[in-house]
């Protein structure tokens, strides 16, 4: 249970994307799950890498929608801008939230909000409250806040450590399908390209880091069976 945010949720309706980091074992994924409770119970819907009941199908989500997603330990698949670009831009008009979760940090441009542990009061003091500060890096000015999280041992359950889940690439195709399809509701024309290319040189540096990216993607598919994606288990109602 959150106790206090400190701003946290009015941030993370503004940024879109947030990024939790910390060390193995830390709690990162529990608290991403309860970041995305609060929405869930505001009717929206749930997508994710993780194995959860939560879990909704991506074919069942009209863009119209609100949608929140977690990419757990997904940093691998987002190290670039090409790469995270084709939704992150249009997160807001697609009615998108995601979460990245893991270790290894994703992009810098998905680093603009982030989560770190601050204090494990329940391991150094024996009392049941962690302390996470959150940052918001600007050009002109950064600033933080606290959350204070108590209650975690709540959440055990709600997604397993052993089950390795749905494919990252499965999760990063839905948003990046959603841009597409929002471009294409208003007869527009879309290109990941067409994001992430700022000068030609560095479009040129964009399009070959993601050429490297969806190859290292599709190698893992190919030596990987994917894993079939859970339907939700009917905890919320809309």
């Amino acid at each position: 249970m959150i106790i206090f945010s400190d701003g946290f949720f009015d941030e993370l309706s503004e940024n879109r994307t947030c990024y939790i980091g910390g060390r193995k074992g830390s709690g990162k994924s529990l608290l991403s799950i309860e970041i995305a409770e609060r929405y869930l119970k505001k009717g929206w819907y749930f997508v994710s890498n993780m194995a959860t009941p939560w879990n909704d199908e991506y074919i069942d989500i009209p863009l119209e929608k609100n949608v929140l997603g977690i990419l757990d330990e997904g940093g691998v698949y987002t190290r670039t801008y090409a790469t995270v670009s084709g939704f992150t831009e249009f997160s807001r008009k697609t009615r998108s939230i995601v979460i990245f979760v893991g270790r290894r940090e994703p992009h810098e441009e998905l680093c603009d909000f982030a989560v770190y542990p601050f204090w494990d009061m329940w391991k150094n003091l024996r009392i049941p409250i962690k302390i996470w500060r959150w940052y918001v890096y600007q050009k002109r000015k950064s600033y933080s806040g606290a959350i204070l999280q108590t209650g975690w041992q709540d959440y055990y359950g709600v997604y397993s450590s052993e089950d390795p889940g749905d494919y990252p690439i499965h999760l990063l195709s839905f948003f990046e399908t959603r841009a597409k399809t929002l471009f294409e509701k208003y007869g527009r024309t879309y290109k990941i390209q067409d994001v992430a290319r700022g000068d030609v040189n560095k479009g040129q540096t964009n399009q070959e880091d993601f050429a490297r990216d969806m190859a290292t993607m599709a190698n893992k598919i190919r030596d990987n069976i994917s894993v079939s994606k859970r339907k939700s288990g009917g905890r919320f109602k809309r």
